[in-house]
């Protein structure tokens, strides 16, 4: 540790902040100019910490297998008080928090991408009404859950999402809508005509009787570009309002006869169906996923910086996996 850095971390602690040391303190600084001067400095720094602000310093064990456990019992042992609660933590959810004035901000993120987690959240610290932010559009929702003061709220995190949630004093707005599952009689979508555009210039046009992950297929593990899925539908959709692609691996943009719905790079990949557009007949429907190229560069011994990246890596799930549905 430098000396400077011993230093602020004394001032830290004097003016009412906790230090804990994972294993072992600290004893000696970097480099061997004047190492032993500065080692010195270091070992006197944590030692009067340790000797004025004693109920202030703590020396924990290093973590096991159990890092949520092990820091459960490190914010006892501290008296660390959070500032949100989480009822199932996991290594693939974290959260930070920011203030600004009147608002309290939590940026709350899913990073498995493939795995959805519903986590049951309390935020004892935070007052006024919570929204969902959408930081894309500037939309704002006004978020369920509250109980009184005691605010515990649902949150629901697809594979890959996110959500920005601020706590404010309005209260007037919309609610957040509905996440839809399914319908008594939804449709599954199915036989699709793809085009393969390979990032190396060539394109090649197959049909897909059923989704799959091409990463899993030895012609199309090295598979890198824009994949275009299409299909014409000609049920009556009419009573359908939208369209959940199911597991995407890429980034997904739709167009419904010719008509772009969105696009979508994280979380669940749905899109609304304009109404106009459900009550027409012989619909076609294009999905275009654009991949990323690390399966094509691990492919590529001739790539020396393209293996370098990718050698240690594991193929990476490609494309449209389904299920897709109208719901």
């Amino acid at each position: 540790m430098q000396p400077a850095t011993a230093e602020v971390l004394a001032t830290f602690v004097k003016t009412g902040g906790k230090v804990i040391f994972v294993g072992k303190e600290p004893y000696k600084s970097p480099g061997l100019i004047d190492h032993r001067t500065n080692d010195e400095k270091v070992r006197q720094a944590i030692a009067a910490m340790k000797e004025n602000h004693a109920a202030r310093i703590f020396t924990v064990e290093v973590p096991t297998d159990d890092v949520e456990g092990w820091f459960r019992n490190i914010q006892q042992q501290c008296s660390i008080k959070p500032y949100m609660n989480i009822d199932k933590p996991n290594p693939f959810i974290s959260q930070i928090r920011h203030q600004a004035k009147d608002k309290d901000l939590f940026f709350v993120t899913n990073c498995s991408t493939d795995n959805r987690f519903v986590i049951q959240a309390e935020f004892p610290d935070s007052k006024g009404q919570p929204w969902l932010w959408n930081p894309e559009t500037g939309e704002r929702s006004r978020y369920p859950g509250t109980v009184g003061n005691d605010y515990k709220l649902t949150i629901d995190l697809p594979p890959a999402a996110s959500q920005l949630i601020v706590f404010d004093e309005y209260t007037r707005g919309k609610d957040v809508p509905a996440l839809i599952e399914k319908q008594t009689a939804d449709i599954e979508l199915a036989g699709w005509n793809v085009r393969m555009q390979h990032i190396n210039g060539m394109t090649e046009q197959r049909t897909f009787t059923t989704l799959f992950n091409l990463a899993a297929d030895e012609s199309t593990r090295s598979f890198a570009g824009c994949l275009f899925y299409e299909k014409v539908i000609d049920e009556d959709i009419s009573s359908f309002s939208r369209l959940d692609l199911g597991r995407v691996f890429g980034v997904s943009e739709v167009t419904l006869n010719s008509e772009k719905l969105g696009c979508r790079w994280y979380g669940r990949h749905l899109y609304d169906i304009p109404k106009h557009l459900a009550e027409a007949r012989n619909k076609t429907l294009q999905v275009k996923i654009t991949t990323t190229v690390g399966n094509y560069l691990k492919s590529s011994p001739d790539n020396i910086v393209g293996q370098k990246w990718t050698r240690n890596q594991r193929w990476q799930p490609v494309g449209m996996l389904g299920t897709v549905k109208l719901l």
